[in-house]
């Protein structure tokens, strides 16, 4: 039926978003260590992170400095996997339905509320402890410590 064929197709989307998103965060810590000796890119690193990753040099050096969000100079893990991420390949309603999920995913209590300890846990083994403390403060909103 035309209903079994929709639930099919996003449980089958859902579930390629999810891999693309896993994969990309994957090969882009791996690109971004081989490149950063400490912890950050400056441009050269990010332009040689972003072709290992299949990019290209020219597009890797017009789009660092929109990437450095704090105008330092130098890109974090987390300015580097979002502007390598192809974020074209997520449909918006996917992307949408996926940020709800992965918030729901990281509320352990189911309190609607992310806490520091869950969201450390959701990420251990791909961020450091201050990446973690750095992404987290930078997006609560209750800044509440």
């Amino acid at each position: 039926s035309a209903s079994a064929k929709t639930v099919a197709n996003k449980i089958l989307m859902n579930a390629l978003s999810k891999q693309l998103q896993r994969d990309h965060l994957k090969k882009a810590w791996q690109a971004f260590q081989e490149q950063c000796a400490e912890g950050e890119l400056d441009l050269d690193g990010f332009v040689q992170a972003v072709v290992s990753l299949g990019g290209g040099e020219e597009w890797a050096r017009k789009c660092f400095r929109g990437a450095d969000e704090n105008n330092d100079g130098s890109l974090c893990f987390r300015e580097f996997a979002c502007v390598t991420f192809p974020w074209g390949a997520i449909e918006p309603a996917e992307l949408f339905s996926q940020v709800q999920a992965l918030i729901e995913e990281m509320d352990i209590g189911k309190t609607g509320v992310v806490h520091i300890d869950s969201f450390d846990s959701f990420f251990k083994g791909l961020l450091t402890d201050s990446e973690v403390d750095e992404i987290f403060w930078s997006v609560d909103i209750t800044e509440e410590r």
